[in-house]
Parts: C-alpha cells; sequence; structure tokens
C-alpha cells in the first residue's frame, strides 16, 4: 500500500488533468487510452496530426497551469515512490510514464524520452517483456520519438507493442486498434502509404465496431487516414474524413479543445493546397486562438499553426501581386 501522501500527491494530480475526483485505485490499477497532438512531416506546412498513446481517460484538456501543477505533483509523487517502494517498482513505472506523457504534451521532447525508456525497462524487468503494460511503454516511447521525427526508430516499437496487443488481448480490443493506427502513422510519416493504410482502415473498422461510430477514437484514425489519402491526392475522401472528424470532436470535447485544433489545422492544410485561402485562413486562426490559450504560444503545435499562417500569408500576397500585374 502506498505512503498516503502519496496516494493524494497521484489522485491530485489526475484530478488537475481531468478535471474530476477520481479513486486512487483507479489511478493506480488501470492504463486507458488518451490522444496526442504531433507535428507532420509536410515540409509545407506542419499540420497537426494525432496518434494515441496511454496514460489517462479522454476529457477536456486542461489549462497549461493546470498541467504545470501536475508535473510538479508527479516529480513529488515519484520522489517518495522511489525512496518508499524502491527504483525498480511497478508504480515507480506508472508514475514516470505519466510524468513522461506530460513532458510530450508540453512538447518537451528530449526530457521525456530518457524517463520513457525508464519506465519501459522497469516494466521489462518487473512485468516481463510481452505484458500489455510492456506494450504502452513501448508505444509512448514511439510517441516521444515520433514526435522528434525519429520515424524509423518509432516503427519497430510501434510494431512490437501491436504483436504484444493482439497476443495479449485478441484481435477485437480497441486497445489493439490504437496500436495499428499508431504504427499506419509511423508508416505515413515515412512515406510508406500502401503499408499505412490498410492498417488504418482496419483500426478504423475495429474501433467503429467496438466503440461507435461517434466516439473520439474513430475520430482519431478517421483524421490521420485523411492525412494519408490528402498525401496520395485523393483530396475528396480526405476532406470528407477530416470533416467527420472534425464534427466528432467538437460533439466531443467542446469548439475549444486542442484536439479541435488539430482538425481544424489538417483541414485548413487542405484547403490552402486546394488554393481555397480565404477558408483555410478562418480554419488556421481558430485553431491558433485555441492552442495559444490551451498550450501556449511556445508549443510545437502553437508555432506549427502561426508558420502555416506565415505560409498562407506569402501565397496571397504573390497571388495578389500576379492579379494586379495581370
Amino acid at each position: 500500500m502506498l505512503h498516503h501522501v502519496v496516494e493524494c500527491l497521484l489522485a491530485d494530480a489526475v484530478q488537475l488533468l481531468l478535471g474530476d475526483r477520481v479513486e486512487v485505485d483507479q489511478v493506480l490499477g488501470s492504463f486507458h487510452l488518451d490522444r496526442k497532438l504531433v507535428p507532420s512531416g509536410d515540409p509545407g506546412c506542419l499540420l497537426a496530426e494525432r496518434g494515441d498513446e496511454a496514460l489517462l481517460p479522454q476529457r477536456p484538456g486542461p489549462q497549461l497551469e493546470q498541467v504545470v501543477r501536475a508535473e510538479l505533483l508527479y516529480r513529488r509523487a515519484l520522489t517518495i515512490c522511489e525512496k518508499t517502494l524502491g527504483p525498480d517498482h511497478a508504480v515507480v513505472a506508472m508514475v514516470l510514464n505519466n510524468l513522461a506523457e506530460l513532458l510530450r504534451v508540453r512538447g518537451e521532447y528530449k526530457a521525456a524520452e530518457p524517463i520513457c525508456r525508464r519506465a519501459l525497462a522497469i516494466r521489462r524487468k518487473v512485468l516481463g517483456p510481452n505484458h500489455p503494460e510492456v506494450a504502452i511503454s513501448l508505444s509512448n516511447l514511439a510517441s516521444v520519438l515520433q514526435s522528434k521525427r525519429e520515424y524509423s526508430a518509432a516503427e519497430p516499437l510501434y510494431r512490437e507493442a501491436l504483436a504484444i496487443s493482439e497476443k495479449a488481448l485478441g484481435s477485437d480490443n480497441p486497445n489493439v486498434a490504437t496500436y495499428q493506427n499508431n504504427l499506419a502513422e509511423s508508416l505515413r510519416s515515412q512515406g510508406k502509404y500502401a503499408a499505412a493504410e490498410p492498417l488504418y482502415r482496419q483500426a478504423l473498422a475495429l474501433r467503429e465496431k467496438m466503440l461507435g461510430p461517434d466516439h473520439p477514437d474513430v475520430a482519431v484514425t478517421l483524421n490521420n487516414l485523411a492525412l494519408l489519402l490528402e498525401a496520395k491526392g485523393d483530396n475528396v475522401e480526405a476532406e470528407s474524413l477530416f470533416r467527420r472528424a472534425l464534427e466528432i470532436d467538437e460533439k466531443a470535447f467542446g469548439p475549444y479543445h486542442p484536439t479541435v485544433a488539430a482538425c481544424l489545422n489538417n483541414l485548413a492544410g487542405l484547403l490552402r493546397a486546394r488554393g481555397e485561402y480565404a477558408m483555410a485562413e478562418s480554419l488556421y486562426r481558430r485553431a491558433l486562438t485555441i492552442d495559444e490559450k490551451e498550450l501556449g504560444p511556445n508549443h510545437p503545435d502553437t508555432q506549427g499553426i502561426r508558420h502555416c499562417l506565415e505560409l498562407l500569408a506569402t501565397k496571397t500576397s504573390t497571388q495578389n501581386r500576379r492579379s494586379s500585374s495581370a
């Protein structure tokens, strides 16, 4: 049994992130699926895309101040756990996992990576190489590498996580769809579209079957599949999927959530590429407003949207000069 102080620290950290009070055994005894925002490899514009990682249940995002406070609570809990339970305890790995995810969400990828690696090493040692929680740590580490654009390094970790989850959980499990989606993201980022597309479609079908057509996890895969289709030049289906993902996320999270900003950003990128600059600018500005408030002005996603607007302004200016010359 953890010391009461540690229990309170963990519960308070989760309350800051979720907005609700939860029971401590929920924090310690289970792992859930959440979302991420990752800069895209699109050389023309940093579109925000989404994959998955395991940490906490899906809820409207906390304010940046709450995330900072939660980090302090996790670090205090980590210090106490290491002293009372030892450095290689499973609960230490859980706290490390959540701390690393906070850092990744804030864009602090270099700080998150060694913490992810330590959590993975502990889980492999304590739980064995084929435990579902090892798959979670593999996927989380891969997500950090993906965020750093180390796509070839992320791919084998995602493959291992998927193999573990399929063996441990069976093929009809929402967690398996998460790992299918994540592996597809890594493949898409490397331009391996033929390998990525069937994985996306498998993940989408499984999520719709297990979770229902309007679940936020369905929107994740819709969004990511749309990015792939856009890259292949299938803009008609891509736009349809982007808009469906946006509708699901606005309903699930409200209009001012970073996940909604990611959808807006992606749809704006498609419209920008088609020359629909006015509509694209409107969507970019709405996404920027959300991310500046929820993630802060220096977050990579916020900076990416700002860069998109700068590129759009340049294209618009060039187009206007050509029109005037004509």
